[in-house]
């Protein structure tokens, strides 16, 4: 099968879309497919059997005689557009892709966020997203409320995403080095992953931080990840610097600046906890929340807006009510040094990351384009 896939975020450019198609776009050619990419033209991507098409100057209108020209040219079987607002510079005109392909269009939809348009564009906004995902032969979402919002599709489909971050093996040396670089033995070591921007809930993680010392407990919290990149500015950074500074953190937190993939997945297997206080709820399109399952964390999350099924809180996880940083300190309290818990909870994410496999995941596309093109 010839897969076309079009996206506004590749490597090396940073973003978890981009890391999500390259994991995709791997998995299918080394089952054999040929993958033809259209994109940016800083992507790249080497591999055999990825052909890359890093041509596009920008996604307005000319973008739709693009795809059109590429699809015809490369005789695509299928074609896998990886939609996000955002990433295509919240252009409206990638929402009629479906219409110029010659081929059927399969869109991932990352969220359903709508586009900005012009002033006042109101409910055109909303409309020209569901308009894309009519026109779409599937329209596949990652997560379960974005699903149930696209109820009344026949073509719809639930695929999760998989972690971006491989599992990296760690000594128990190696983990006891990593810790003791920024905890003392006594200490309960917190740690929160992925880019910075409000609905992450990191402020919530800096004021339960704060709560936990007032109450006498040793804590730490190490912040994996570059301060800048993604969706961060630099007025949010300057934003949780002063309350860090207010809050008396400055000695407790450790900012490791941009991480490897090996570094992030030795912080994963070196922690106690890790928290992720979504403010928006828990939700599989979250892939720090993927990476941390994926390498059996005992995590601390909110409760989801819609159901996470596979995933039971108290089980694989725990989770307390969003922007609610005194219900994470007074969880972490209760059970932060439960090791019984901690190993009970990594138990179950181990157990559960097999829903989060990219052979699984690509598979589940495979059939998916199987159907639509008769390939």
């Amino acid at each position: 099968m010839h897969i076309g896939v079009i996206t506004g975020e590749y490597p090396p450019m940073p973003g978890g879309v981009g890391a999500y198609t390259a994991c995709l776009v791997g998995e299918w050619a080394a089952a054999g497919h040929r993958v033809s990419i259209l994109a940016r033209p800083a992507a790249q991507d080497a591999r055999e059997g990825v052909v890359m098409h890093n041509v596009a100057p920008g996604w307005g209108l000319p973008a739709l005689a693009l795809i059109r020209h590429w699809a015809q040219q490369q005789q695509l079987d299928v074609v896998n557009l990886q939609y996000q607002t955002a990433i295509y510079d919240m252009s409206g005109w990638m929402h009629f892709t479906p219409r110029v392909s010659p081929v059927p269009v399969v869109t991932t939809f990352h969220d359903l966020l709508v586009p900005y348009l012009f002033p006042k564009a109101g409910r055109l906004r909303e409309w020209i997203v569901h308009t894309l995902a009519r026109a779409s032969a599937v329209a596949v979402t990652t997560n379960e409320g974005d699903y149930a919002r696209l109820a009344s599709l026949p073509q719809r489909r639930l695929i999760p995403i998989g972690s971006n971050i491989a599992v990296t093996p760690l000594s128990d040396d190696q983990r006891a080095a990593l810790r003791a670089s920024v905890a003392a033995p006594d200490e309960l070591l917190l740690l929160h992953f992925g880019f910075l921007y409000p609905n992450r809930g990191v402020e919530d993680v800096f004021h339960a931080l704060h709560a936990l010392r007032q109450a006498g407990e040793r804590a730490r919290l190490v912040m994996v990840g570059g301060r800048a990149g993604g969706p961060t500015d630099a007025a949010y950074v300057a934003h949780l610097d002063a309350l860090s500074a207010a809050l008396g953190l400055h000695d407790c937190i450790t900012w490791t600046g941009y991480a490897d993939d090996a570094q992030v997945s030795a912080w994963l297997q070196t922690a106690d906890w890790v928290v992720l206080p979504f403010r928006d709820g828990a939700s599989y399109r979250r892939g720090s929340l993927i990476a941390a399952i994926a390498h059996g964390c005992a995590i601390l999350t909110t409760q989801p807006a819609a159901p996470m099924a596979g995933l039971v809180d108290g089980q694989h996880l725990l989770c307390v009510p969003p922007a609610d940083a005194a219900s994470i300190a007074a969880a972490l309290l209760r059970v932060g040094r439960d090791e019984a818990l901690r190993a009970r909870l990594r138990q179950h994410a181990r157990a559960a990351r097999g829903l989060f496999e990219w052979p699984r995941i690509a598979q589940q596309f495979l059939d998916v384009f199987a159907e639509v093109s008769g390939a």
